[in-house]
């Protein structure tokens, strides 16, 4: 029996539709979880080592049951094979938003990839009986660029930042703050915890921690001044006089974090400090050197963005 040349319109246009909007789900999820990995292990206290398997499920379950679908929609059709697939993978998404340990969670996201793989087996399929023949080039390429985009939209949703970024802990967890108010003529004392590597200072003036009440202190060591080739950053508020250098994760540290925010669990350095606020104003306060490698001036690039690595010292 030979099969009709692709759908009329507009039953392609929506068939089409319904295949892009499934096939975002299962790759945009997969996108998603990677990026927010480190959240899901604070917020369900888990170590980086058994955590991680929320996204090994998901990826083993696509793995193993790919072909195996694919082969089984040949044989009772690709349109059941999806639907059960759908429902599946949105069932399972809701038994992930109830999760509330991380087991429960990784059996959901296996859960879920089994429904992605019922998806994405039978995907390029459809795309061939949606289209006639003469635009089956078209349509494969439509369903490439919706798949590729998914892939590269995905971190952007996750509720981490793909840069660095400074936060603040508030009621248990962390949240992205740099605007803070400060009393005037007030002593304030800050702890820093470093996750990132080193960069580099252009000027190795900028090693040396100035503008502090007491010295600097790094992992509970007082020091003096810092190797121009180490810093991470440098925590800097240039109407203070402040620049303080900020100790870098060694290459060849274990479990180190990608994304913020990153466990306490994580590799990572502690800095400890004290400055005096002085009369009332208002403070820039900024990672001036490396996050501003390429501006003259020291200000710009995207790390430098007010909420990320630069804000306000409110003194009042």
């Amino acid at each position: 029996m030979e099969h009709a040349d692709g759908l009329p319109q507009p039953q392609r246009n929506q068939a089409v539709l319904t295949i892009a909007l499934g096939i975002i789900m299962a790759v945009v999820d997969s996108a998603i979880a990677n990026v927010a990995l480190p959240t899901i292990a604070a917020d369900l206290d888990a170590s980086p080592a058994f955590s991680i398997w929320i996204v090994n499920g998901y990826q083993l379950a696509i793995t193993i049951s790919l072909l195996p679908l694919a082969s089984l929609g040949e044989i009772v059709g690709y349109r059941r094979v999806y639907l059960v697939g759908l429902v599946l993978f949105t069932l399972a998404s809701a038994f992930c938003a109830l999760a509330h340990t991380l087991p429960l969670l990784t059996i959901a996201r296996i859960i879920q990839g089994f429904g992605a793989a019922g998806i994405m087996s039978v995907n390029a399929a459809l795309v061939r009986f949606t289209y006639p023949r003469s635009q089956l080039g078209r349509g494969i390429g439509l369903n490439a660029l919706v798949v590729a985009f998914s892939a590269a939209v995905g971190p952007t949703l996750s509720p981490n930042p793909d840069w660095v970024s400074y936060l603040v802990r508030d009621d248990g967890r962390w949240k992205r703050s740099t605007i803070f108010t400060l009393p005037a003529h007030a002593l304030v004392h800050v702890t820093i915890y470093n996750f990132d590597g080193a960069s580099g200072l252009r000027n190795p003036i900028l090693g040396r921690p100035t503008g502090l009440v007491g010295p600097e202190i790094v992992d509970g060591k007082p020091i003096t001044v810092m190797p121009p080739d180490e810093p991470s950053h440098t925590f800097a508020v240039p109407q203070l006089g402040i620049v303080v250098p900020v100790a870098p994760v060694g290459d060849d540290a274990k479990n180190q974090c990608g994304y913020a925010p990153c466990a306490m669990s994580m590799a990572h350095r502690t800095i400890e400090f004290t400055f005096r606020t002085g009369k009332p104003g208002k403070y820039r306060w900024q990672c001036f050197v490396p996050c501003a490698a390429g501006f003259v001036d020291g200000f710009g690039g995207p790390m430098q963005t007010i909420g990320y690595m630069d804000g306000f010292l409110n003194v009042v």
